[in-house]
């Protein structure tokens, strides 16, 4: 949202030197400074330069270079705080307010009119275009739009961070690279380490398919990470217990809230590239002058960190279109913004569901086998990247056979 909000005011006051108003609708009351890492992938940067170029200029500086993949990887909390300082620069063009809550939204061929809960009961709302850009569990994708709820991958998702300083039995954490992978069965720990530029600090993410031993809300990935080490009792190397003791000091050290808050992950099933008009805006999720984007219309599975430059790529090609089209063609630039992210995203996400499920199976992340150079190099040249990509893998049937199973 907020990246979407910088790219129309570039291309409306900056490039067009037309007027425009942005309202961003924040339903929390504050912006917490939550969540864990951020891949901002080349396709991203591109993005982003076009949008705020000083925003990606002090990502790179504080981001750590990825050598094999030009990307960034970054504390999740660092994107967003960048993004909303930079929104805050233009309070003439965007106005941001929090704790925002959508009690109806009315459209016809002219305006869109949104009103609120209680406290903003009296605020009415007159605009040419809604964007739902509120995430996987998107609020208007359900009860604005009226369409199906994303698709449970079956797997669950914690996330923090710690800060090491005063912890030196954690400090071998980071030593371990940008990364560190580490199974338990169906549970995955992954550490990240920001100490060469945010120093002591690891982000951790865990990820379950265990479904039958969570209780969301009550259960934490400590509990999983137990319940596996106890099914191989006696059979567990010294190797596996460092892990386990690792994990345990971790997880020991984070706060009650990261532990207990997991969110169950969910793709959205996007069409076929050919599909109808019709179809596209019942799985994307277009109507009239409301439009979803980002992880609302597209949600991706997290093989590769693209999710978030994919999000960054829909703020560009919307504001392209929207800048370029006639207040009563602001139906037809939606679909048109539709009908061009669909094949690169839908291409994107079945590579992605496939690469997340491999780090499931035996030999995790190490075997999933590297994107040809063609394929990379389309992936890499972001929102003006043609629609129709080179094959992803030197063998593409073995790629096909796996992904015509959805996870």
């Amino acid at each position: 949202g907020l990246a979407t909000a910088l790219a129309l005011r570039t291309k409306f006051v900056v490039e067009e030197k037309k007027d425009v108003q942005i309202m961003i609708l924040e339903r929390r009351e504050n912006f917490e400074s939550r969540g864990a890492t951020f891949g901002l992938a080349p396709c991203g940067q591109i993005a982003l330069k076009e949008i705020c170029p000083d925003v990606v200029e002090h990502l790179s500086k504080i981001g750590i270079l990825i050598p094999q993949s030009g990307g960034y990887m970054l504390p999740w909390w660092e994107v967003r705080d960048a993004l909303l300082a930079e929104a805050r620069k233009y309070p003439d063009v965007i106005d941001i307010r929090t704790g925002m809550k959508i009690r109806n939204v009315t459209q016809d061929e002219n305006q869109v009119t949104v009103t609120f809960e209680e406290p903003s009961a009296d605020l009415v709302l007159e605009a040419d275009v809604l964007i739902g850009a509120d995430g996987v569990h998107s609020y208007v994708r359900t009860q604005v739009l009226g369409l199906s709820p994303p698709t449970s991958t079956g797997v669950y998702i914690w996330r923090g961070r710690v800060d090491v300083q005063d912890m030196p039995d954690l400090h071998v954490l980071t030593t371990k690279g940008l990364s560190d992978f580490n199974a338990f069965g169906p549970t995955i720990v992954t550490y990240f380490n920001f100490h060469s530029k945010l120093p002591n600090t690891i982000a951790w993410v865990v990820s379950s398919k265990d479904t039958s031993a969570i209780t969301e809300g009550t259960t934490t990935p400590l509990d999983l990470v137990e319940k596996y080490m106890k099914t191989i009792e006696g059979d567990a190397d010294e190797a596996m217990k460092e892990k386990y003791e690792l994990a345990a000091k971790v997880l020991g050290r984070a706060s009650q809230e990261d532990l207990t808050f997991s969110s169950e992950q969910a793709v959205v099933q996007l069409p076929e590239a050919s599909s109808s008009p019709s179809a596209a805006d019942d799985c994307w999720g277009r109507k009239g002058r409301t439009i979803l984007i980002g992880d609302a219309a597209h949600a991706l599975r997290p093989a590769s960190g693209l999710g978030g430059s994919m999000a960054f790529e829909d703020a560009v090609m919307l504001s392209r279109l929207l800048v370029d089209s006639p207040q009563d063609q602001v139906s037809a630039a939606l679909q048109e913004f539709q009908h061009r992210r669909l094949p690169r995203v839908k291409n994107i996400s079945d590579d992605q569901a496939w690469r997340s499920e491999m780090a499931y199976k035996k030999g995790g992340l190490k075997s999933r086998p590297n994107w040809t150079p063609e394929y990379k190099e389309w992936l890499d040249e972001g929102p003006d990247a043609s629609n129709d990509p080179p094959p992803a893998y030197a063998d593409e049937g073995a790629f096909a056979s796996a992904a015509s199973v959805k996870p």
